[in-house]
């Protein structure tokens, strides 16, 4: 086969790799009898049977009763829609596990314990903004780099603001303020700039005076030109309250009115 098939995106939608190459072989040849499939799709003509009769079961490919045999995929619209109905299932099911055993867990290890790690920039995104939607009085949220505040997170603040709470931003940098400007009800600070640290700080995030997120950037070459991200954060520790309050310090003395 000329082309080189995305084997681990069919692998995801739960095909075997005999079961791809012939569903991707029937997608050119339309209909074809186990000898034309296996001459285009590298799979033995031996294997064929097995596998169309595989992808017959679900409802991919269907068999004409002929001699000799031959195969058809199903409209790509109607795979689409199998493929869908597979997936939504099985997240289903495994959800509905995961909600049961959670349900039965004996304590809450999450509120048990103190300080939680967080690494790569998506993670830190996802848990920023589920701490914004959890909050019921208060935001803060202070970045320096324009692309840490990003059209999701934004969306959350401004969406947050609308809701009640006190929605702040802070920045060091001014295109971010501006930023924050942009955004409804949401208040705006610049605060002042510590040049020995600026080069590595990240994020903070602080939610209804209970809960906090700090993180930093680390930098994966000698350049310096790609960054990484980590971050720690608590909610209704002893680590938590001594963190908010050193940062409620810090942003009294830097806050530029």
């Amino acid at each position: 086969m000329s082309e080189e098939i995305p084997t681990d995106a069919f692998e995801y939608l739960g095909l075997t790799t005999y079961e791809t190459r012939v569903f991707v072989a029937l997608q050119r040849l339309q209909t074809g009898t186990a000898s034309e499939i296996a001459a285009v799709s590298d799979v033995p003509r031996s294997q064929v049977y097995e596998t169309a009769a595989s992808l017959a079961e679900q409802g991919l490919v269907e068999e004409q009763q002929s001699e000799p045999r031959r195969y058809h995929s199903v409209d790509l619209s109607e795979a689409r829609a199998r493929f869908q109905a597979r997936y939504e299932d099985a997240e289903a099911k495994a959800f509905e596990f995961l909600e049961a055993v959670r349900s039965t867990r004996v304590d809450d290890a999450e509120s048990s314990a103190d300080v939680w790690t967080i690494r790569g920039r998506e993670n830190v995104e996802h848990r920023i903004q589920a701490l914004i939607d959890e909050a019921d009085d208060s935001v803060v949220y202070g970045v320096r780099a324009p692309d840490r505040l990003t059209e999701s997170t934004a969306v959350a603040l401004e969406e947050k603001a609308t809701e009640g709470p006190t929605v702040t931003g802070l920045s060091a940098n001014p295109t971010v303020v501006d930023q924050f400007d942009a955004l409804t009800n949401v208040r705006t600070f610049l605060v002042d700039s510590d040049e020995t640290t600026e080069r590595y700080s990240g994020r903070v995030l602080i939610v209804d005076q209970e809960a906090v997120l700090l993180s930093i950037l680390g930098y994966d070459d000698a350049e310096c030109s790609t960054s990484s991200e980590a971050a720690i954060w608590s909610r209704e520790s002893g680590f938590a309250t001594v963190l908010i309050q050193l940062l409620d310090s810090w942003f009294d003395e830097t806050v530029s009115l």
